[in-house]
């Protein structure tokens, strides 16, 4: 039992000693069980250095920083729920396996902007990507998008000069 004014820390302190029925067989503390004996941060580790494996189990060097800033959350069951339903999580292990190149122009492309501009920035503040002018560079796609559209060679050539002038 815990010292008359102090609370107990543990389930087995508070029930007198006995066996703990909550350990994380990851890191040995005493915490609700997330998946199959580990607590929600050793499984949030697991899940996040299968996401990153490259084709020889290894996190890409680039990535190092972001895996660790996922890892590190103060909540690791959000950052768990991003891994399992996040639209970005999908395009994060695509990069890792090296099946997305880790470029601007490759996150440009991805048929799902949003998720992929949300992965950029996360990208961007880890130093994975190198910043660039986000509105510069949505204006030039958004000129491009518009350039594509319009049918007559002479009037789309006029239009670029304009446009890129």
């Amino acid at each position: 039992m815990a010292p008359p004014g102090r609370r107990a820390n543990t389930w087995a302190e508070c029930s007198g000693g006995g066996p703990a029925g909550h350990v994380c067989v990851g890191c040995g503390i005493e915490d609700k069980l997330y998946t199959r004996g580990y607590c929600a941060r050793c499984t949030l580790v697991r899940r996040t250095d299968e996401l990153f494996a490259d084709g020889n189990g290894a996190v890409p060097v680039e990535l190092t920083a972001v895996r660790d800033a996922i890892v590190a959350t103060s909540s690791p069951q959000t950052a768990l729920n991003w891994l399992r339903k996040g639209a970005g999580a999908p395009i994060l292990a695509a990069i890792a396996r090296g099946d997305v190149a880790l470029t601007h122009e490759a996150l440009d492309a991805h048929p799902d902007r949003r998720p992929a501009d949300y992965l950029r920035a996360m990208l961007v503040a880890h130093g994975a990507l190198l910043p660039r002018d986000e509105p510069l560079a949505r204006l030039e796609r958004a000129v491009a998008e518009l350039l594509a559209g319009v049918p007559d060679d002479e009037d789309r050539r006029t239009l670029t000069a304009y446009a890129t002038w």
